[in-house]
């Protein structure tokens, strides 16, 4: 039994490397130069980084485009702008108390 698992284990394994290098290779089933897709990337402002999630200490790969992480921004922001308008702890705060 135990073997068994460890040959699961090895095989899911070796499956996930296989996979993130056929990424690069294959885009909707067209083989890309990997240069081009680089600068394709570079271009979007595509970034991957390695995050926590809230609750936990394992971190997972996140990636993004330079357009998502502006609206993301742009969404906390509003958040923290409407929070700070409506509260009336901020309010009195403003009136110089």
């Amino acid at each position: 039994m135990r073997i068994v698992i460890l040959v699961i284990t090895i095989s899911f394994m070796l499956t996930g490397c296989t996979t993130s290098e056929k990424t690069n290779e294959l885009v909707k089933g067209k083989k890309v130069d990997p240069q081009t897709l680089a600068e394709a990337k570079k271009a979007i402002g595509y970034r991957c980084e390695r995050v926590k999630k809230t609750g936990s200490k394992m971190k997972h790969k996140r990636c993004t485009t330079f357009a998502q992480r502006e609206e993301e921004r742009r969404k906390a922001k509003d958040f923290i702008d409407d929070t700070v308008a409506n509260d009336p702890i901020f309010e009195k705060a403003g009136d110089g108390l």
